[in-house]
């Protein structure tokens, strides 16, 4: 079914004879995007398929654009459209557009004693995790500006000593290689808000490891098994091996406390299904 929508910019007037930005999806999301031209009375139209409840949002800023979406500041007005051949929506529909401004993030890292630390803070990509990062000043602070209006993840460094790698191509380490206060900075969500500024503080903490032997039952071999640890990625990523050779087992850094591990069991056909759990505690430090 064909909608008509009608976009007002906050002053009353309609959007006139230019191209807007659309977004639309169902399930209370917007997950895609194309243009709308409005005509001299601010009214465009978009075909919706299939039926249903959708969520629609249109932006525009002060001149023109060619590609969407626009970046901060902008205006915008979201609605919801039941889209029903039942039910034919015969008027445009008013969307009267409110303008949003960037929005900021101040981030403070703190060290291990809670003091301003020296380190870096990064914005993650949601798609390839490398954004923006920029080191921290005297106060330990970092300000994101010029931010679109969401939630954003946030990962801090301070200047200690990190976790060691463990490469996939080498023998399991050592406990040797994990002695010392080794330290990350566990990783935090944020929401923006248009034209304000939003402050978290990031914490550095002290880390443990987990090691341990999968023992398995009588005429079964390790390589019959696999084991691994449920944690959050956007907290922390650590590193996890396993030999199915030998059965042993090694991963971090992970936070202090208890941690779930997911044994998992080779059927004949070569598919993974599960073979029970274990919670085991981990201790900072060790």
């Amino acid at each position: 079914q064909t909608i008509r929508f009608q976009v007002i910019r906050p002053n009353g007037l309609p959007v006139t004879d230019r191209n807007v930005g659309l977004q639309f999806g169902q399930g209370g999301s917007t997950q895609w995007n194309t243009s709308m031209t409005v005509d001299g009375h601010g009214i465009g139209e978009h075909t919706f398929t299939p039926s249903g409840l959708w969520s629609v949002s249109v932006q525009f800023g002060d001149s023109p654009a060619n590609s969407f979406p626009i970046a901060e500041p902008h205006y915008e007005a979201k609605t919801l459209v039941a889209v029903s051949a039942a039910v034919p929506v015969a008027e445009p529909i008013r969307l009267v557009a409110v303008r949003h401004e960037a929005g900021s993030i101040r981030v403070r890292l703190l060290g291990l004693d809670g003091k301003p630390a020296r380190g870096m803070v990064e914005l993650p990509s949601p798609f390839d995790r490398n954004g923006p990062f920029a080191s921290t000043d005297a106060r330990g602070e970092v300000v994101f500006e010029g931010l679109s209006a969401r939630e954003y993840q946030v990962q801090g460094y301070v200047e200690a000593l990190g976790p060691p790698p463990m490469s996939q191509g080498w023998p399991i380490p050592e406990d040797s290689a994990f002695q010392g206060p080794i330290v990350i900075v566990p990783g935090a969500r944020v929401s923006v808000a248009s034209g304000r500024e939003s402050l978290l503080e990031l914490k550095a903490r002290r880390v443990g490891y987990l090691r341990g032997k999968f023992q398995v039952a009588e005429g079964m071999k390790p390589e019959d098994y696999s084991v691994y640890p449920f944690f959050d990625q956007r907290v922390f990523q650590p590193s996890w091996r396993f030999d199915q050779l030998t059965g042993e087992f090694l991963g971090g850094p992970f936070l202090g406390g208890p941690t779930t591990l997911q044994f998992m069991k080779t059927t004949a056909d070569g598919s993974e299904q599960r073979s029970g759990r274990q919670t085991v505690e981990v201790a900072e430090g060790q």
